[in-house]
This record gives C-alpha cells, sequence and structure tokens, in this order.
C-alpha cells in the first residue's frame, strides 16, 4: 500500500507499506476472477483432485481421450478398437500411404478396385518383375494370338499362325 504526506516543514513523504492479508482478513467469495492476475494460479496452488474432467474437455463433443503417460503428465492415451466406434474411421480419418499390404486381409482386393490406367475391355494385366502393368487389346483383335517370345520378359499379341502351339494361344475371336 502506497503512503505519502508532508512533514512539518512542508516536504513530502512518501513510501510504501508491506502488508500481508490473511486468510481472517479477507470476506468469504472476497477474491474473484478479475482480482488474480495472469499466470499466478500454479500447480502448487490447486488441490489434488480439484480438477475436474470437466475442466479439461469439452464434455459436448465425444472427441476426448485423455489419460497418463506417465505419472503426473496428462497426454496421448493408447485407442483400442472397443474405443472406436462402429463406422468411425472413414476415408478422410486415414492418411495417405498408410494402409499397406500388411493391413489388407487376403482375397479383399476385387476386379473393381484395380485400375492400371485408359483400361478397357480385353486388356491383360502382368507383372513386369517391378509392377502390374496393362498389355491393351490389340486395335483390330481378329486372329491374334497372346504369346510370349522365346526370350521375352512379357506377352504380347501377334497374329496367329498354324505354328502357334494350342497350349501357348489365347486367341481373340474376330
Amino acid at each position: 500500500m502506497a503512503w505519502s504526506f508532508y512533514d512539518q516543514n512542508g516536504k513530502v513523504l512518501q513510501g510504501v507499506l508491506a502488508v500481508s492479508i490473511g486468510t481472517t482478513e479477507l470476506a468469504t467469495d472476497s477474491v474473484t476472477t478479475v482480482k488474480i492476475t495472469d499466470v499466478n494460479v500454479t500447480t502448487a496452488k490447486i488441490a489434488d483432485d480439484a480438477v475436474t474432467y470437466a475442466k479439461m474437455q469439452n464434455l459436448a463433443t465425444a472427441d476426448r481421450v485423455l489419460g497418463s503417460v506417465s505419472t503426473g503428465v496428462i497426454g496421448e492415451v493408447q485407442v483400442v478398437a472397443d474405443m472406436i466406434a462402429t463406422d468411425a474411421v472413414t476415408t478422410v480419418k486415414i492418411a495417405a500411404l498408410q494402409v499397406t499390404g500388411a493391413k489388407i486381409a487376403a482375397d479383399t482386393i476385387t476386379g473393381d478396385k484395380i485400375a492400371l490406367g485408359s483400361d478397357a475391355a480385353g486388356d491383360i494385366m502382368y507383372y513386369n518383375g517391378t509392377d502390374y502393368i496393362r498389355l491393351a487389346k490389340p486395335g483390330t483383335p481378329a486372329g491374334e494370338a497372346l504369346t510370349f517370345a522365346a526370350s521375352a520378359t512379357a506377352p504380347s499379341w501377334v497374329a496367329a499362325s498354324a505354328g502357334v502351339g494350342l497350349g501357348m494361344v489365347i486367341a481373340l475371336g474376330g
């Protein structure tokens, strides 16, 4: 508390009086939010178990997972399957490139999920050693046969001939 007064010679005397106010001098409910300056409510001043869940999280939202990663530290918590609502994981929730082969069950990818680009009826898909690629059907498929040349690493369309063995031919009608 600041003070000032005039002495007997008319000189102004000033100073600061340090006063300690204890709980007995404070009226009930006299310390309000506006009387507490910023950054003065510290962990040491908060009683154990005094902060409720409602004070830490918006209870109106379903997006809440709080927990302790170590004693006294609130942080991320492992989310187990039982905590995830049915149909809660949608396409927009999955980050790019996070669905890997190990996450796809065997025999679950159907033909309507495969696109090689410019796909058309009669196209053939084959593995070139690196990836699956598209072999387009011939422009005029009458009499064409799908074959492998002796040193070839990929199939190709060739004109059917009498010398092509039946075990090596898939012919498109024409």
